[in-house]
């Protein structure tokens, strides 16, 4: 009879022990949840965070910069990367970082990379901005700013006067003024972005944050060919002197296939009769179907 008790006990046991720990996950997944939670609702302050530090500046842009990259290490692929709070809390983060410590490089080059990547435009911006302004030398913080003003803003002008600052930076790639002469006549300009894509590409071992890069290019250079393949297109249709509806039929005339498509999915011609991706296209459509019921829901919205 003592025996069977003291197995009876030592079950028990373990069964208490079996669901102190599911418990105990549980309450640490949700603790988690709210700490995230607090943390996204809790933008951070440089000028803040610079007099609660009574002098260890140093010290907390360091303790600041470990959690943004942890915090952007987690979100990054994550439906919350696009939203409106999360790339407020990283703007705000990144800034403070500088703010607590403005001479230290890394989170200027490394932190405007991870707004580009989470569509925070002008938080890059802003950052690549301040740097030009506090490492006027480095031709780094002068093309990068160069590339936020052409590829998210479209501001070639800007961006061939910033890249044009650049290579006059000591230590500057010879490519750097082609780039600036390039996006001062809006020729070419894909070819210098995906240059700069490339290198940024070197530099980071990321698994997700190089496939974001790696798109960014593929459509760079999806660009860049439908560019050159419409003009094929527009040379040849002046000739026959009629359209060229189909790819079968530009291939055709042309007598040369045209080149792989940097997708992957392969040449089309959408319903705008532009040539163009498969992916693309479906993105096109996919984008007019979601205006087309914003429109119906708004106009039935109005009607009521």
């Amino acid at each position: 009879m003592t025996g069977l008790r003291r197995v009876g006990v030592l079950g028990l046991a373990v069964l208490s022990a079996g669901l102190a720990h599911l418990c105990q996950r549980t309450i640490d997944a949700d603790r988690m949840a709210s700490q995230q939670q607090l943390l996204r609702d809790t933008v951070p302050s440089g000028p803040v965070l610079r007099v609660a530090s009574s002098g260890f500046h140093v010290l907390t842009a360091d303790v600041l910069w470990i959690r943004t990259v942890l915090a952007f290490g987690e979100t990054l692929g994550q439906a919350e990367a696009k939203e409106g709070q999360w790339t407020a809390w990283l703007e705000g983060s990144l800034l403070a970082v500088v703010e607590l410590d403005p001479t230290w490089r890394t989170p200027y080059q490394w932190g405007g990379l991870m707004l580009e990547v989470s569509e925070s435009p002008e938080g890059a911006l802003q950052l690549y901005t301040l740097a030009t302004e506090r490492f006027p030398e480095d031709y780094r913080f002068w093309f990068s700013l160069g590339m936020v003003q052409y590829l998210s803003f479209s501001d070639p002008q800007a961006a061939s006067e910033s890249v044009a600052r650049a290579a006059e930076c000591p230590g500057a790639p010879e490519w750097y003024a082609m780039a600036a002469l390039a996006y001062g006549s809006e020729r070419d300009t894909e070819e210098a972005s995906i240059l700069y894509l490339r290198a940024q590409l070197d530099q980071t071992g990321d698994p997700e944050l190089r496939a974001s890069i790696e798109e960014r290019i593929q459509r760079l250079d999806h660009q860049r060919l439908v560019s050159r393949i419409q003009a094929v297109r527009e040379e040849l249709e002046r000739q026959l002197g009629r359209p060229l509806s189909t790819i079968a039929e530009l291939e055709s005339v042309s007598g040369s296939r045209l080149p792989p498509d940097p997708m992957g999915a392969g040449w089309v011609v959408d319903l705008d009769a532009q040539i163009c991706s498969q992916q693309i296209a479906d993105e096109k459509a996919a984008q007019a179907l979601k205006s087309a019921r914003s429109l119906l829901t708004n106009t039935r919205i109005q009607a009521l």
